[in-house]
């Protein structure tokens, strides 16, 4: 996720600098607490966003546990379903311009998320949801605080960004330049 966050703030400066700009309430700390991560909404909605569209898996199964219908078509216990999590994750009745990256479609005014249940399953959802979401979404938010407050950087040119395996990333990487600031 570090990779597609670093990739999406390049891309798109207006964010970089907001998110950039809630960090330095904390620039003189040296040690933040988990209080203080907390007072972090804008940098909450960068990683949602990043989560949404750059998903580390494409999709997940599930076995059925009982019988039912849907759409006309029935589908009985036992078998294996599949959803498609970047599919769901780019559906234009859950989300508003589904390919734009827009953090602000988090915010409490219009959790766009909140519309639908399981319209935002990067980790799973229900019962059977990544048991290290909370571990995995703090670390993110630590190194991204310690980035934004620390370094700028830039992606280097001529390379390909087309993605592959699980988790999803870049085929070739991806070339960062990071500048200490």
């Amino acid at each position: 996720m570090l990779t597609w966050l670093c990739l999406e703030l390049a891309r798109h400066p207006e964010v970089l600098q907001r998110a950039r700009e809630e960090q330095l309430k904390f620039a003189n700390i040296n040690s933040l607490t988990l209080e203080q991560f907390g007072q972090m909404p804008y940098l909450d909605r960068v990683l949602l966003e990043v989560e949404r569209l750059r998903p580390s898996v494409g999709a997940g199964f599930r076995g059925v546990v009982k019988e039912f219908e849907f759409k006309g078509c029935y589908v009985p216990a036992g078998w294996q379903l599949y959803y498609a999590i970047a599919f769901t994750h780019r559906l234009p009745e859950i989300y508003s311009q589904p390919e734009r990256f827009d953090p602000d479609r988090f915010s409490p005014q219009r959790q766009e998320h909140k519309q639908y249940p399981f319209s935002l399953v990067g980790f799973g959802g229900g019962s059977r949801v990544c048991i290290g979401r909370a571990f995995a979404k703090m670390e993110m938010k630590i190194v991204a605080a310690h980035l934004l407050s620390s370094y700028d950087w830039e992606i280097l040119l001529n390379q390909s960004l087309d993605t592959m395996g699980i988790p999803n990333r870049p085929k070739d990487g991806l070339q960062v330049r990071f500048k200490l600031w």
